[in-house]
């Protein structure tokens, strides 16, 4: 006998399969032609599935990305919570080392980011930009409390500013690391290595930055 309910659950699993596998299409589009030039046909084409089967899982490429975007961050924040069950307290900078490195587990989530503001929240309807903003701000404070145990610098409610900084600093490092194809160009050329940007280094730097200055003004 069937137990009741059963056949909606796989109904829910297939669903949530079918919904991951549009998500990791994307995302290989993503890494391969970059955010421009993929459009709901070709990620429909790539799935496997009918352009109208896709739009009942999203309503636009926009949404598609904003979903990748959320994953990427929810593995991080998963990380980071791990992360800080084993660092020793009031390390600044092996905290500053560990979010370099769950940033560098997601290998796409930087320039993810740095089409949230910009690109992202401009084609979605308000209540599903509220419910994404709601998620984020629940996760953002599990861990800005965790972070605020770990650094006793931190107040209560700095945790969360913090993290907020730490994704400004994200955005701003990959974009600086990532110059244009001329601009690349240019920067490959001899004589030019002072202007050279590693994203992960230049990250580090200025996480380190924000810490340190953070902790000297709390006379830590």
């Amino acid at each position: 006998m069937v137990p009741p309910g059963s056949k909606r659950a796989t109904s829910r699993a297939a669903r949530e399969d079918r919904r991951e596998a549009i998500l990791d299409a994307a995302l290989a589009l993503f890494e391969h032609i970059g955010f421009q030039d993929i459009s709901m046909s070709l990620l429909a084409e790539r799935t496997g599935v009918a352009k109208g089967t896709l739009y009942l899982y999203f309503p636009t490429k926009e949404a598609v990305f904003l979903a990748l975007y959320e994953r990427a961050m929810a593995h991080w924040f998963v990380t980071m919570s791990n992360e800080l069950e084993t660092l020793p307290a009031n390390d600044h900078r092996r905290l500053a080392a560990a979010m370099v490195e769950a940033v560098e587990a997601q290998p796409r989530l930087p320039a993810l980011a740095s089409l949230l503001h910009t690109v992202l929240e401009r084609n979605i309807p308000f209540e599903e930009a509220l419910e994404f903003k709601r998620r984020l701000l629940e996760a953002s404070e599990a861990l800005a409390a965790a972070i605020e145990k770990h650094l006793d610098f931190l107040d209560t409610g700095d945790g969360l500013g913090l993290l907020t900084r730490v994704h400004t600093l994200l955005i701003g490092s990959w974009q600086a690391a990532s110059p244009a194809p001329i601009a690349r160009r240019v920067l490959d050329e001899p004589g030019m290595e002072a202007l050279r940007i590693d994203f992960s280094e230049e990250f580090e730097n200025l996480l380190l930055l924000m810490l340190e200055g953070w902790r000297r003004s709390e006379g830590a």
